[in-house]
This record gives C-alpha cells, structure tokens and sequence, in this order.
C-alpha cells in the first residue's frame, strides 16, 4: 500500500514528499533527492546495545540511505549512506566508527540489499555490512563509541540536529527504497541469508 506504516503497529512513519512505485516487493517509497524522507520516532523505548538494519535499495548517485539518530544531539547517528562513490555504515556520524566498501555496482539503478550492524562501546569489527546476501561482511570496521537514547528513523535523509533538538535535514536520498527492517539484535549470516 502507498503508505509507511510499521508491521508491530507501534512506530508508523511520516512521509514528506515521497511518492510510490513498483518496489522490490510490492510498492517501495521513490525519494526525489531534494525534500522526501520519512520518520518515525522512538523506535526504541530504551537505547539496545546492538542494533541491526535490513534496507533494500536502488540509486544512482550519492545520498543518505537510513540515518537512527538521537532525538538532540548531531553525533548520535547510526547510519547508511553513499558519499563519493563509497557506501558506508557509521556509528555516531561515523566518529564512532565506520566500515566503508566500493559502490561499483551498487550504484547501477537496480535492486540492492543490504544488513548493517552497529555492536555499542567499544568492539573490535563491532560494524558491519552484508550486501546483496553475502554470507560474510563485506566490509566492518571497529566501534568506538556508545549509542544514544531515545533513537528516532530517518528514511532517505539525515537527520542532523543541533543542541537544540530542531531538525536539519540534510544528504537526501535520490532513488528507491523498500523492506526497510530495524532489530536490536545482531543478525546472523544465516539471518542476512534467510532475509536477502
């Protein structure tokens, strides 16, 4: 359906300037690189110490994939993103860490999937990506910070607060966007298989 809501019924999102086509099941949210992005807040009560994310993709060009943020500070950012022909998953803006791997072929215009995990504090390849079903990471790098609470779910942007809590919008998505699936547990490879 043309519509954003959570499949638990507890964290339905908001939709600004997103629009629908054929996704890679069903209908996926289509960004336009400049305003779209959907939110939805608190989607945890409390802040879990190891988090993963599974988003099905397709763009061309560089932009903010999935940003689970803090509700007041900039640095509190789990996210992934595409910047100068690199795909990354960043732990707190990526001053906690980053692992990062080549967009050859990830920027095509087709269908691409990808699991990120963020592990909390301070763990050695504690970060990683799986793209299109591998059953090993593609790439991880080391965490080096702690999450922050009361996250919130920005899809196809990245929510840059300040210290007042106001939101800036910035690093738009250009593209599609569908199945996107947010767990407080690492998944497994054969999770991130059995997903893909």
């Amino acid at each position: 359906t043309n519509n954003v809501p959570d499949t638990t019924g507890d964290y339905d999102g908001t939709a600004s300037n997103v629009t629908y086509a054929t996704g890679y099941i069903g209908n996926a949210a289509v960004f336009n690189g400049s305003s779209s992005y959907i939110q939805a807040d608190g989607i945890f009560s409390s802040s879990p110490s190891v988090m993963s994310a599974s988003v099905w993709f397709k763009t061309t060009v560089d932009g903010n994939i999935l940003d689970i943020g803090d509700s007041s500070v900039s640095t509190a950012q789990n996210r992934i993103f595409f910047s100068s022909g690199l795909l990354y998953v960043s732990l707190n803006g990526g001053g906690g860490g980053f692992a990062s791997t080549s967009a050859t072929g990830l920027q095509d215009g087709n269908w691409h999937h990808i699991v990120a995990v963020w592990d909390d504090g301070t763990v050695t390849n504690g970060i990683k990506m799986y793209i299109d079903g591998a059953t090993t990471p593609t790439a991880q790098g080391n965490s080096t910070q702690s999450f922050m609470s009361a996250l919130n779910l920005f899809i196809g942007a990245n929510d840059n607060r300040g210290s007042s809590g106001s939101p800036s919008i910035r690093q738009y998505f250009n593209g599609s966007i569908d199945q996107v699936r947010i767990y407080n547990v690492e998944l497994s490879s054969t999770d991130v298989t059995n997903i893909y």
